[in-house]
């Protein structure tokens, strides 16, 4: 269903990881816009294993999300390019920061920030969130 939201122009086949980070790297650099979704199908849960090594070597990581359906073989890759989800991410931490900090006991250092964390529900789907906030160790 949400596929259905993309236009076909940014719609691919599957062909490999670097291909899929050439096509990603590229729509950041051609577009002016601040965020974009690309869809690929065919996308197994080995690809996503050999995405994930090659997305750790590259600098698309923080710009970079993924919507994967195990079961249709697809992968929805959200693209946000600009400074918005920084500043997004910096007013939620600010106000949690403060938040936990009035707490008795507790103080802003008593929470991190854990990055970006892939989310499996079962084998048949997975979502990224851009920051993930976790306890202090």
């Amino acid at each position: 269903m949400q596929a259905s939201l993309i236009p076909d122009e940014n719609k691919f086949e599957y062909q490999s990881a670097p291909e899929l980070l050439k096509i990603i790297d590229n729509t950041v650099k051609s577009r002016s816009a601040e965020e974009y979704f690309l869809y690929f199908h065919g996308v197994t849960h080995d690809h996503l294993r050999e995405l994930d090594r090659e997305l750790f070597l590259s600098t698309l990581r923080c710009t970079v999300r993924f919507t994967t359906e195990t079961s249709l073989q697809a992968l929805i890759c959200r693209i946000w390019t600009g400074g918005k989800h920084r500043t997004l991410m910096f007013n939620l931490w600010t106000n949690i920061s403060l938040k936990i900090g009035a707490i008795p006991g507790h103080t802003y250092d008593s929470i991190d920030l854990c990055g970006g964390t892939r989310f499996f529900l079962g084998n048949l789907r997975s979502k990224e969130g851009y920051e993930a906030l976790g306890q202090r160790t």
